[in-house]
């Protein structure tokens, strides 16, 4: 009698996965996935802390920075401007722009900080204007008397006021002097404008009407999320045994908020967002071992602030100089909590959607492991995905290029290889055209790497569709077919150029063709490049008009390259995802490890001879309507592009 072949250990892993539905991206879901830049082990993280808004309390942007744009708008007409034909535009801005103080202007840059899009008041400057404003110029952060980097939600109502006010600025200036405006408004240009903004701003936060209206209806302006409480509620019993005791360090037992909001706003988000989903007689503040209201973030990662503790429910505070367990405080500093928990470092995990105050102050200051809540990102990563999704969604007709020898995906690979090439890297394959397909399976039955290359591959193909993301995706493969024309002329110009130079001095060897047809093919090439300009600007200001119409998508700038925002991001964030309640469909044990990172050399190194001409013939092999997604990458592939 037969017995059952035992499973192995891969097979017995794959089984329970099943089971509990878990995969790399839970639920299939990309945009629900939590991307790494640096590896990360939960298990060696004793301790992790929350910020409060736009992290454990996701608001409706468009309620909340409306409504705290509508105050704004008000303070700005009681000084005696005129705003009263202003509307709020959240389109107007995205997260990760710059406002340049100087010119008045918005711009987007790039990772060198090298300006791409720019926008001045509410007017996109075209490409012409842009190089002669800024030619070579560098975006520098460090400068904050001219640049301000919009790092969260919260800087939409602002930089959508500023931007309208820099036109009232530009169309009235004339008139300053006839008294129709302020001179505080006229006399410090755009400067000016902005402190007079950004004061109205902040006069809404702090008077208090703001936030009372808020809290007086709280439905109106959050969005619930019920698997936030249950994250956590994981993540505080992840480190203990059965009966309550604590576990081994490193297995999360301390759970923290630590919020710049005061405490009264605070204790209403925090129940109207929690209190509702978890168990009878247990509250939001069951699952926080320390809360820290008013903390003043980021100086609460490096100075040295009095904290008090809040011994009465309406707010009564007294000097407290060492915080215990299951307290609620306020000020401090983040050394307070970590001589309290006896930790250090790298122990602990913050968690918040400011890059500046949450992110790169916790990680510069104190080396603490670092989250980023990017809630944009789902907008943004599902965007990308329909954009190069496909790849075997529609194959084109079998007739022409299926041969007598049969699947095309086999053709010229080696028997090993074909068991080494993913099903679905062979299904692109033969998604794609006869002429691509033979040149990559060639390669691949050549090198031992074919999994990388059609890997490689996977990412020139998508399908056709019918939808916007469909015409995105059709205008980048036209936009890369385009630029990769202007290249092929550019080094035939130069060739050429090059060649008539060392004729006149009678080097060897000579050029071919006369002088005179020398200087005219020069001519011709010089008006064929000149024409795709004219053609290439206009498309690269449209690339990822899907997701913002104005500034594209968030983490790109440019055709290929990483946008600033992307820049800080992979340099302070171990690890980014949209919403808290990722967490939970990871376990609070996961091991997060870091994509391999693309360099320039690395095309080559897969695609071995894939010259400029060659990738353009595969891509006009697509035809009209293929996709293209990120072709020639040059190193700006980030973990949520994988």
């Amino acid at each position: 009698m037969l017995r059952p072949a035992k499973k192995s250990g891969l097979e017995l892993a794959e089984g329970i996965l099943r089971e509990f539905k878990s995969s790399s991206y839970p639920d299939e879901q990309r945009q629900r996935g939590i991307y790494c830049n640096r590896t990360l082990n939960l298990r060696s993280i004793s301790c992790i802390g929350y910020d409060m808004d736009y992290t454990l309390v996701q608001y409706n942007v468009i309620a909340w920075e409306g409504k705290a744009y509508t105050y704004g708008k008000e303070n700005l007409r009681n000084a005696g401007l005129p705003v009263e034909d202003l509307k709020f535009d959240p389109d107007l801005v995205i997260r990760g722009l710059i406002i340049d103080l100087e010119r008045g202007n918005l711009v987007k840059a790039d990772r060198f900080g090298y300006i791409k899009r720019a926008m001045h008041g509410t007017r996109m400057m075209g490409w012409a204007e842009l190089s002669a404003t800024y030619g070579r110029e560098l975006v520098d952060l460090r400068d904050e008397s001219r640049w301000r980097f919009l790092n969260t939600l919260f800087s939409v109502s602002e930089a959508c006021l500023y931007m309208q006010m820099v036109d009232k600025f530009d169309q009235m200036v004339d008139k300053f002097d006839q008294g129709a405006f302020p001179n505080s408004f006229g006399g410090r240009g755009y400067r000016g404008v902005y402190k007079l903004v950004a004061k109205a701003l902040f006069r809404a936060h702090v008077e208090g009407r703001l936030k009372a209206e808020i809290m007086q209806e709280p439905a109106d302006f959050v969005i619930p999320d019920p698997e936030i409480p249950l994250t956590l509620m994981d993540q505080k019993l992840a480190g203990k045994k059965e009966g309550g005791a604590r576990e081994v360090t490193g297995m999360l037992p301390w759970v923290l908020l630590i919020t710049n909001s005061d405490l009264e706003y605070t204790q209403a988000m925090m129940a109207y967002a929690f209190d509702q989903y978890l168990p009878d007689e247990v509250t939001w503040r069951d699952l926080f071992e320390m809360v820290i209201v008013s903390s003043r973030k980021p100086e609460f990662f490096s100075g040295d602030q009095t904290l008090y503790e809040v011994v009465t429910e309406d707010g009564l505070m007294r000097p407290c100089h060492k915080p215990k367990r299951g307290g609620l405080y306020c000020g401090g500093s983040a050394r307070n909590v970590e001589n309290a928990l006896g930790l250090k470092g790298d122990e602990t995990l913050y968690v918040g959607d400011h890059i500046y105050t949450d992110v790169s102050q916790s990680k510069l200051n104190l080396r603490w492991r670092t989250c980023l809540i990017l809630r944009e990102l789902e907008e943004e990563v599902d965007a990308l995905s329909k954009v190069g999704r496909a790849l075997c969604h529609t194959a084109p007709t079998a007739s022409g290029w299926r041969g007598e020898r049969g699947d095309p995906a086999d053709a010229g690979m080696s028997k090993r290889c074909q068991r080494r090439t993913p099903r679905l890297g062979r299904n692109v394959l033969r998604a794609c055209c006869a002429p691509a397909a033979m040149w990559l399976v060639r390669a691949a039955g050549n090198r031992a790497g074919a999994q990388r290359l059609v890997a490689a591959f996977a990412q020139l193909q998508a399908c056709r569709m019918s939808d916007r993301c469909g015409r995105e995706a059709e205008h980048r493969v036209n936009l890369r077919s385009l630029m990769l024309e202007k290249e092929i002329m550019g080094d035939a110009f130069n060739q050429l150029r090059l060649g008539l130079q060392r004729q006149s001095d009678n080097q060897s060897p000579p050029v071919s063709m006369s002088s005179t047809d020398v200087e005219s093919t020069l001519a011709r090439l010089l008006l064929e490049m000149e024409r795709l300009d004219k053609i290439i600007i206009p498309k690269l200001e449209e690339d990822g008009r899907h997701f913002n119409k104005h500034w594209g998508y968030l983490s790109r700038s440019g055709m290929n390259d990483k946008s600033h925002l992307t820049k800080q991001i992979n340099k302070y964030a171990d690890i980014y995802t949209s919403r808290v309640s990722n967490f939970m469909r990871y376990t609070p044990f996961m091991y997060f490890r870091s994509p391999s990172q693309t360099l320039a050399h690395d095309r080559e190194a897969v695609l071995p001879g894939m010259s400029p001409g060659n990738e353009l013939n595969i891509l006009k092999s697509l035809g009209r309507g293929r996709a293209n997604n990120e072709v020639g990458g040059n190193g700006s592939q980030d973990a949520h592009n994988n």
